[in-house]
């Protein structure tokens, strides 16, 4: 999936395990920026693959299946890789309270995961986000597409004549993309329903999204890009905020 989307292999410094595969980076338009791509065998996940690869593993996941135990270390595994690229420790960041990553003075990042990739892009400057998701079945597209966005937002999307399940899951990746940048400043949830579409321009792969309602009243009303491709049946979608 996003492997072909990649512009070339990266090497690791981390032990050699079949559980990770492959390292390669992607270049994200509208940015200056690449993110890693850890590409993961989950069958090969095991334990102590958190001792071996140096890699705390937080307690909520004591217990937890494998897959979502291998989504968390191969993300982690990604933002080694992108905060030395970054001229940052090649260390994972912590988990947080609330969940949140926990990132190095001076840096802000964003991991993501679907199927066997994660994904992980880190900036010195503004608040990144990304998001991956399989475009929505139509049944469940039907059921969701009023909780993604208000009858506007989806008359807009309907008038780019792109397909109703991929705009919708696209427009619902893109605020969850603005959701994982937002966090580490507004420190509170923002419901999708708390962000409008203003824009949505499929020939550029781009829209523009307004921050309608939050708890900081001088946010209210700015605007941001959020970019997405799309590749054999999965969304990716990023963009990296500037909360100045």
């Amino acid at each position: 999936m996003l492997s072909a989307l990649a512009n070339t292999d990266t090497p690791s410094r981390l032990p050699y395990d079949p559980f990770l595969k492959r390292f390669s980076l992607l270049d994200l338009p509208g940015t200056a920026q690449q993110a890693v791509i850890c590409q993961f065998d989950v069958n090969h996940y095991r334990p102590a693959l958190f001792e071996l690869l140096d890699i705390a593993m937080p307690a909520k996941l004591a217990g937890a299946k494998d897959s979502r135990c291998a989504d968390y270390l191969a993300g982690r595994c990604a933002a080694r890789q992108a905060l030395a690229m970054a001229g940052a420790d090649e260390v994972a960041p912590l988990r947080g309270a609330s969940g949140e990553v926990l990132w190095p003075p001076g840096l802000q990042g964003a991991i993501s995961h679907h199927g066997d990739h994660a994904l992980c892009v880190v900036s010195r400057e503004g608040f990144p986000g990304i998001d991956l998701e399989r475009v929505m079945r139509p049944e469940v597209c039907r059921e969701v597409a009023g909780l993604v966005g208000h009858l506007s937002e989806r008359r807009l999307l309907r008038e780019s004549g792109m397909p109703e399940a991929e705009a919708i899951s696209i427009l619902f990746s893109a605020k969850e993309s603005l959701y994982k940048a937002l966090f580490p400043a507004l420190r509170h949830y923002v419901d999708f329903l708390d962000v409008g579409l203003k824009r949505f321009l499929p020939e550029q792969q781009c829209m523009e999204l307004e921050l309608l309602r939050c708890q900081h009243p001088e946010r209210c009303g700015q605007r941001f890009t959020v970019h997405w491709q799309c590749c054999d049946g999965v969304v990716f979608t990023y963009l990296c905020a500037s909360l100045s």
